[in-house]
């Protein structure tokens, strides 16, 4: 009850409960997906400019083209008016206009020269297209919306239905299963296809981005998974927690379940999780028709809707968006030999909805490795505490009698925090010492409950005829 003293209280001690304040921390747990893999590796920009006029009888150019790296065999000179194409050497010339470095084109750009007695007259308005790929384009970059991925690194099929940007359509398989934002890095390839170190390049950059949580390569190369494995270690022993979702593309060619078992074992980590099996159905809204493609997609998919859920939410039994159907059809017992190597499998149901089988990683030893979600709910408090210390200004004072009950209190009120949003169980334990042979240390100990995934329920059951009515029949 309220105490008053607007009234007489007789002398004494008065108690009252007072709720007390779960104290608030920005927090910068990582929400985005780090994607890395190959695009169509330029942009396509669109100018127009008015020819200028001769001077003495000499060709001006036109100011220099507002964008830098311009693919010079891309550039297309047009007349918006008649739509008359202009021929390059005959019609006009590109005037190259170099950049700062001296060195790399990608800081370059052209300027548009008009040939005089070709069809470019003084004063036309031309258009000009071109390609380019200047020196930010396969540096790491946020987006927000599945349009400007495909903006900026091209659409993911080209007019046969082909992959030519597979960052583009693993980003878009990202955003439709929830993703809020992405972070992608094309890899920068000299050759057709790119090399095991080109994409190493490309993952490298993801090094430094710390609101990335979970990576996903948008290659189904085998060979990239120990540096992908190594680039998370790495990061989390680098106060960056981060996971990882990897898969086979068995698309061109077919990758049997034997390899992917032998796959998800050499990586034995629970911090990645293993895609199985290495080949979806993806329907072609753009062509009008269904592609297969390579289980990396799936794993930008998985790794969304991971994120979407929160960090207690287990994967197991969650349906994935954006497939049609699962080529290779796996028996049960081979599944569960699978999910026993730790693989991720995802299935098809009965009622044919595509669903995750069990969100399991690639260490299958214990429960608490198994669980992908109970990895994810650890690297969440990590940060929470984390923060919660660091806003709380306590590193750089001193050591003094309410120190060890400031830091306590700190960490109490996050890790409360925590068991209020669900993301853990329950904590016990806590304690706070200063350690005498490094005094300048204060140590933080406690149990932390995990939220354990409901993945089996056991009915028993067995059949009695000892009760009810016996009726006897006479004849």
């Amino acid at each position: 009850m309220a105490i008053s003293f607007g009234r007489y209280n007789a002398p004494g001690v008065m108690t009252q409960s007072v709720s007390g304040p779960i104290i608030g921390t920005t927090s910068t747990v990582p929400n985005a997906v780090g994607i890395f893999g190959d695009s169509v590796r330029y942009r396509t920009n669109l100018e127009v400019f008015t020819i200028p006029s001769d001077v003495n009888g000499v060709a001006i150019d036109t100011p220099a083209f507002s964008k830098l790296g311009i693919i010079g065999a891309s550039v297309v000179v047009s007349n918006p008016a008649t739509g008359q194409t202009y021929t390059v050497s005959s019609d006009y010339v590109l005037v190259g206009v170099p950049g700062l470095d001296g060195g790399s084109t990608r800081d370059d750009t052209f300027s548009l020269e008009r040939v005089i007695n070709g069809d470019i007259d003084e004063g036309t308005r031309v258009e000009v297209s071109y390609h380019y790929t200047d020196v930010n384009y396969f540096e790491a970059t946020r987006f927000y919306y599945n349009g400007d991925v495909e903006a900026f690194y091209g659409a993911p099929f080209d007019s046969s239905g082909n992959i030519v940007s597979e960052i583009t359509l693993a980003a878009r398989l990202a955003f439709l299963n929830g993703a809020s934002s992405v972070i992608c890095v094309a890899v920068d390839a000299t050759a057709t296809t790119p090399t095991v170190q080109e994409y190493v390049t490309a993952l490298d950059k993801l090094s430094d981005e710390q609101d990335v949580a979970i990576v996903v390569p948008a290659s189904g190369d085998v060979l990239l998974h120990p540096y992908v494995t190594a680039h998370v270690v790495n990061a989390s022993n680098s106060s960056m927690e981060r996971r990882a979702i990897v898969a086979r593309d068995g698309s061109l060619t077919a990758v049997s379940s034997a390899a992917r078992i032998i796959s998800a074992g050499t990586i034995s980590n629970n911090r990645i999780a293993h895609v199985s099996p290495a080949t979806f159905n993806y329907y072609n809204s753009n062509l009008g028709q269904s592609a297969v493609v390579g289980g990396q997609f799936m794993a930008a998919a998985i790794a969304a809707l991971s994120l979407t859920n929160g960090p207690s939410i287990p994967l197991t039994r969650k349906q994935p968006l954006g497939f049609i159907g699962i080529p290779e059809q796996l028996s049960q017992i081979q599944k569960n030999l699978e999910a026993e190597a730790g693989l991720m499998v995802v299935e098809t149901t009965r009622l044919g909805a595509i669903r995750v089988r069990h969100g399991i990683t690639t260490d299958p030893s214990t429960t608490i490795t198994r669980e992908w979600s109970i990895t994810g709910q650890e690297d969440s408090m990590i940060y929470r505490v984390r923060d919660s210390l660091d806003n709380n200004g306590i590193i750089g004072g001193i050591i003094d009698d309410l120190t060890l009950v400031n830091v306590k209190s700190t960490v109490g009120s996050a890790l409360q925090a925590l068991v209020l949003d669900g993301t853990i169980q329950d904590f016990t334990g806590l304690q706070a010492r200063q350690l005498v042979s490094t005094p300048d240390v204060v140590e933080i100990q406690y149990q932390w409950r995990a939220a354990v995934p409901l993945n089996y329920v056991l009915v028993q059951y067995s059949v009695s005829i000892s009760t009810g009515t016996t009726t006897v029949q006479t004849s």
